[in-house]
Parts: structure tokens; sequence; C-alpha cells
């Protein structure tokens, strides 16, 4: 049954995240000016690191619970805190210092004049945010997949006896 829960969590997880940057980010941004898709889509980056802080401890509990033996099943149920550090990472240092930049720079960065630092701090800041999304995503989505085919493979199969004859 745990199993189950924490596929089902870890499916989640890993769809809102591949949703999110599959449909709000290329409509947000192809609908609306710069500065305001920035504005939009940051309430909803803060929410998927919430999620995901909350979904990583979540899966790695329910692991935990099925007591894992070995290594390899250890790691699985514990796999969830790489994603859990990046969503943390992105919550507590990206996402502000990328805002606190945006508002610096009077709500887009576009308008700070060339050679600015704050251009190049803003675009290492940018490149951070993109690691950690795509690393998060995919420790999601792997993790799930590493889920369904071990459970899959651990459940028995029944297999017709044929009667032996003399």
């Amino acid at each position: 049954m745990t199993a189950s829960i924490r596929i089902a969590v870890l499916g989640a997880w890993a769809g809102a995240l591949l949703a999110f940057a599959a449909l709000a980010v290329p409509g947000a941004f192809g609908n609306l000016p710069t500065f305001l898709a920035a504005e939009v889509l940051g309430g909803g980056f803060v929410g998927l690191d919430r999620f995901g802080i909350v979904a990583g401890l979540t899966c790695c509990g329910l692991g935990l619970l099925g007591r894992p033996g070995g290594r390899a099943e250890r790691l699985r149920a514990l796999a969830p805190l790489l994603a859990v550090a990046g969503h943390a990472l992105s919550l507590g240092w990206v996402t502000p210092e990328l805002a606190e930049l945006r508002q610096a720079a009077g709500g887009s960065i576009g308008q700070l004049p060339a050679g600015d630092e704050g251009i190049s701090r803003f675009q290492f800041l940018h490149e951070a945010s993109r690691g950690l999304y795509s690393a998060n995503s995919l420790i999601a989505a792997g993790v799930c997949l590493w889920d369904v085919f071990a459970t899959r493979v651990n459940f028995p199969t029944q297999t017709p006896q044929t009667p032996k004859t003399t």
C-alpha cells in the first residue's frame, strides 16, 4: 500500500513540475511582457518548491516505512532527498535573490544598462534556477519510474502448474 501511495506522490510531483514547465512558462512568456510573465510565474515556482519539499520528504518517509533491506532499496527510498535539497536551494536562495534583483532594477532586468553587474548576477541565478528545476524534475520522474519497476519486479507472478504425468 505504501508503495502505491509513494508512486502516486512521485507521479503528482513530477507531473506538476513537467506541466508547469511545458504549459505555464511558455504560455506566460509567449503572451505577456517579460517582466509581467516573471512576476506571474514567480508564485508558481515558490508553490512548486514548497510542494516538492513536502512531496520529497513524504516519499522518503514512505520509502523507509517499507523497511528497505538492501543498499539499492535504501538508495531508492532516500533518493528524493536530492530533489528536496534542490527545492530548498531554489526556495531559500535563488528565487528570492532573483526577485530582489528584479525589484532593484525597477521590475525588469532588461531596464538595466549594458554591462551592469546585476545582469550577470541575474544570468547566473537564472541558470542555477533552470538547473535546479531540471534536476528536481528528473529526480522526481526517475524515482517514480524506478519505484514502478522495482515494485513490479517484487510482485510474484503466478504461473499455472501442469500436472506431472508418469
